[in-house]
């Protein structure tokens, strides 16, 4: 918890400049899909300087790369991506080709009140569908925390299993490659069903209908290749889930492991690790962690 509280301090130094879509984004979205869809994807309702999304074409932007969307985790918003937009940035990438939005109410309500509601995941599936008409572009995904489990069943499809919406199907085909980062894959392992955020329904708990959801599916849905990074140093999401690794991701192409990493540096020191399973699919066993600390594996 402490590492997530952490990440959204961080957000509050994070410069204006860096947030919002670009002009060239947002009339894309209003001729589209109308202003509302382009506002309630914006986010400006943040306020006080927060970044509630980012990406879209500047001037002189060419599409080299495949666009690559961030999700955040509960608590954070689309600025927590920032430090990662800078980097790709420094590696070839511009803003026509990163993006992200925020869901949910940008840590308004706290970590063990939040849910796993089916507007949030109806939000980041129309985004998903949104950037690759944009760019006309297969898309990759790196996705963080409770934002593993939004964007599963934004790809997955089907019916919301609080609201039984049907919201359509499977966003497979779109996806490339699909990232995983200490995800809420089967839970968390301190999840007791007192507190909102682990009920039954569409909570983090491992045996709630939403997680057994999004875990019974007999093959991959996600994308055509699906990585994940996680650490027996992750104190937030834990280990333990209804016998499984909590971050595990079903199916996966490719795991990076780690024993010295807690919840929050595993997103922000592994940025070269992203790229190189986004750019090549490989999990990069001998790419040095940002920031020079050493990797461990079990």
């Amino acid at each position: 918890m402490e590492s997530v509280l952490k990440l959204l301090s961080l957000m509050l130094a994070l410069p204006m400049v860096m947030s919002d879509f670009t002009p060239h984004f947002r009339k894309f979205l209003s001729k589209s899909y109308g202003q509302e869809v382009e506002k309630s994807m914006m986010r400006s309702d943040m306020g006080g300087g927060m970044i509630g999304s980012f990406g879209g074409m500047e001037e002189g932007d060419v599409l080299r790369n495949q666009p690559v969307i961030f999700v955040h985790g509960v608590t954070l918003r689309a600025g927590v991506f920032v430090p990662h937009r800078a980097h790709f940035m420094k590696k070839g990438y511009n803003s026509y080709e990163l993006f992200a939005t925020t869901y949910g109410d940008g840590g308004q309500t706290p970590m063990f009140s939040k849910d796993m509601r089916c507007e949030d995941v109806v939000h980041i599936r129309d985004f998903i569908r949104a950037v690759s008409q944009y760019t006309n572009s297969t898309v990759d995904i790196i996705a963080y925390s409770m934002g593993v489990a939004i964007t599963r069943k934004a790809l997955l499809g089907g019916n919301c299993v609080d609201t039984r919406e049907y919201i359509g199907e499977p966003l497979t085909k779109l996806v490339d490659t699909f990232v995983a980062v200490a995800g809420v894959a089967y839970g968390l392992e301190k999840c007791p069903e007192y507190l909102h955020a682990c009920n039954r329904v569409n909570g983090m708990a491992c045996n709630s209908k939403y997680l057994r959801n999004v875990n019974a599916q007999p093959k991959r849905y996600e994308a055509k290749y699906t990585f994940e990074l996680r650490s027996t140093g992750d104190n937030v999401v834990g280990q333990d889930c209804c016998d499984h690794q909590c971050s595990e991701l079903k199916y996966a192409t490719g795991v990076s492991k780690f024993s010295i990493l807690d919840h929050g540096p595993i997103l922000t020191l592994t940025k070269d690790i992203q790229l190189e399973m986004i750019r090549n699919h490989n999990v990069c066993d001998d790419c040095p962690l940002d920031g020079g600390i050493d990797r461990k594996y079990f």
